[in-house]
């Protein structure tokens, strides 16, 4: 698995760079030390002192600068690794990799444990425990029964990604999934809908049901393909690359659809991927692990053999009792991730009580003492579709004649979440916008079971610079404004008739006060 190996180790250092990249615009405005979701706040009131009891370095530094040079040092090192920059001893190259990627985990872990509820999506947990299989498969790079055993590994996770995306559907008997109707809301009330959101969603209910049937056999039937041979595991892949093309094409998921994709590669076999490749990538990759290319030619034949045999010859150089102990290590790592695995199956997904009591204790155990650590977690997205898009606009006002509804109120203008009628949508992705997703929420509950809400609203009317950095634009500039509230809207796309007509992407309807006025007690 050489050729995927590599190419798979340089995507997954590109996600680290996305997730990382994000958060220079954002890191201020939402965990900085006057942030919305303050680190050092978080700390202080928990009375955190100890690495163990959050897995987060923050407990021994939380200021902004410290944030600033974590976040710095985790895009220059995904940098590194993605580039395929190497430094030291090329015989040990692997060990120093492990190494990078243990840092990024390590950085990018304190940040998920008490940047919460900006870092708590799925993606972030994922590139998590993408990341602990990935050190430890650099561990045992240079033995070839240890890789194939990680090979394995990384197909239990995509399994257990793709299939409990489809039961958590199923468990959920929500009315929306079970009639196939699903996908008629999807596009426009998930939280960053993209242009091709609007024009998928134009498209008859009929196609709508079709995709969704297909969807679910992609997600519930195409992962067992896994365990039956090459071919199967193949077309499972190309299913399931597919399927996070067109989610790409139509939605806005952060990194999660790259880092799916990289993790589908493991399916295949390095000659899947030769004819795909550029000559140029294919020979980097190659040299990767020293095979000699004296002669580039054209046939990817001759290339294909050449590579076939450099694997071949790529013996490990221990002993038979030091192989044993390699495979015994590697293969016990495997039995605990697939038992870790199937827990969060059989506890998640639609079974009798009975079965998901024999997996209770060994549930429990995780989460009570693992869990912090993101070593292996379930997974599964829009369990309850929603129906109606809500869309919160925040706006503040000054002295005005509040009784008589004379106040001017001015909106608070958001980058990238729907507010204006006309649009635009943006594509976005692999950037993730977390105030945005975040509001996306928010409109799910009342404001005041919110309290980052609150938080947020507090820095608005304390005119605080970080947070304002966050919206697009300032509408009281010079000072800020005595009251801020919030309404609520009822938004839905606009036919293309109307679009054509009006211009506007959306229409909507007033729903009322989700917030009444507030001001800072003096």
């Amino acid at each position: 698995m050489t050729i995927i190996s590599n190419l798979f180790r340089r995507g997954f250092a590109l996600c680290y760079f996305f997730a990382f990249f994000s958060m220079f615009f954002q890191y201020q405005g939402l965990w900085g030390s006057s942030g919305v979701s303050s680190i050092a706040n978080v700390i202080k009131q928990n009375n955190l002192t100890k690495y163990l009891e959050v897995a987060s370095i923050f407990v021994y530094n939380a200021t902004d600068n410290f944030l600033f040079y974590c976040i710095l040092t985790g895009v220059i090192i995904s940098l590194i690794l993605c580039t395929g920059f190497k430094f030291g001893s090329k015989k040990y190259y692997h060990y120093i990799e492990a190494f990078l990627f243990l840092v990024l985990y390590i950085l990018y872990l304190s940040f998920v444990n008490l940047g919460q509820p900006f870092l708590n999506f799925q993606w972030d947990i994922l590139l998590l425990e993408t990341s602990i299989i990935t050190i430890l498969h650099l561990l045992f790079l240079k033995n070839i029964e240890a890789r194939n055993i990680f090979r394995w590994i990384y197909m239990l996770l995509i399994f257990k990604l793709m299939l409990m995306s489809g039961l958590v559907k199923l468990a959920s008997k929500d009315p929306a999934w079970a009639d196939l109707s699903a996908l008629q809301y999807h596009y426009f009330t998930q939280p960053i809908p993209n242009p091709g959101a609007f024009w998928i969603h134009q498209l008859p209910l009929l196609f709508h049901k079709l995709s969704c049937l297909i969807m679910f056999l992609i997600e519930l039937i195409v992962p067992f393909f896994i365990f039956f041979g090459k071919r199967m595991r193949a077309i499972a892949g190309l299913a399931f690359i597919a399927l996070m093309l067109i989610v790409i094409c139509t939605g806005n998921y952060n990194f999660f659809n790259l880092l799916t994709i990289l993790i589908a590669l493991w399916l295949f076999e390095d000659k899947d991927l030769l004819d795909k490749l550029p000559n140029s990538l294919r020979v980097n990759l190659a040299e990767e692990d020293e095979i000699k290319i004296k002669e580039m030619k054209s046939s990817n034949e001759v290339l294909g053999s050449m590579i076939d045999n450099k694997l071949a010859s790529l013996s490990p150089r221990v002993n038979k009792k030091n192989l044993s102990i390699v495979s015994i290590l590697c293969f016990s790592i495997l039995f605990v991730y697939a038992s870790l695995d199937l827990t969060h199956i059989v506890f998640r997904a639609p079974l009798n009580n009975s079965f998901k009591n024999l997996v209770l204790p060994l549930e429990k155990f995780y989460i009570k003492n693992l869990s912090k650590f993101q070593l292996n977690s379930p997974y599964g997205l829009f369990a309850i579709m929603t129906r109606k898009r809500k869309e919160i606009i925040i706006q503040g006002a000054n002295d005005g004649e509040m009784q008589l509804g004379r106040t001017e109120w001015k909106d608070y203008e958001f980058y990238f979440k729907p507010q204006d009628l006309r649009g635009p949508l943006f594509q976005i992705a692999p950037y993730q916008p977390r105030l945005d997703w975040q509001m996306w929420f928010a409109s799910l509950s009342n404001a005041r079971s919110q309290k980052w809400f609150l938080y947020l609203v507090t820095r608005l009317l304390e005119g605080d610079k970080y947070v304002l950095s966050l919206f697009n634009g300032n509408p009281f500039p010079d000072n800020p404004p005595k009251y801020i509230r919030a309404i609520s809207y009822d938004y839905s796309f606009n036919t293309i008739e109307d679009y054509s007509k009006t211009g506007n992407v959306w229409k909507r309807d007033n729903q009322g006060i989700y917030l009444k006025e507030v001001s800072l007690k003096k």
